[in-house]
């Protein structure tokens, strides 16, 4: 999930997961997990608490579809088993951190004359990184 504005959204799921299984598709609002309202200021604790410190086999979700139809599933979690990693590896949450990093990583094209398209799935910029997209934007313009 990644957030637009204040809002959760399910950005990414597997075909064989309970979560598809259930009806949860790509663009449903993601409201309350475990009666805790999605915020994005808390969504950074919410992670670590969910995945890191206390992984949970299920969780309670409220979902609202694009049709405004609210749900309550318990959708039940993926377990695999793994060696041991002890707190505080970097692989604990290297995979998470890898499939966020790409979800959110800034995209562009700009081989069409005149047009220049900018996918920013945040704004998590540094003020180098930014100038450097927009220099690219007026160089791109007619």
């Amino acid at each position: 999930m990644l957030f637009v504005g204040d809002k959760a959204f399910v950005t990414k799921i597997d075909d064989d997961s309970d979560s598809y299984k259930k009806g949860v598709r790509v663009g449903d609002q993601i409201y309350m997990v475990n009666d805790y309202i999605l915020t994005r200021a808390d969504f950074s604790l919410f992670r670590y608490h969910f995945n890191f410190l206390r992984p949970q086999r299920s969780l309670n979700v409220l979902l609202i579809k694009p049709s405004g139809n609210k749900y309550k599933l318990d959708l039940k979690a993926k377990v695999t088993v793994n060696s041991v990693i002890l707190p505080g590896s970097r692989e604990l949450g290297l995979e998470a951190e890898n499939d966020y990093n790409e979800s959110t990583r800034q995209l562009f094209h700009e081989e069409i004359p005149g047009l220049f398209i900018w996918k920013m799935p945040n704004f998590e910029l540094s003020p180098t990184k930014l100038e450097k997209m927009v220099d690219k934007v007026t160089k791109a313009m007619p």
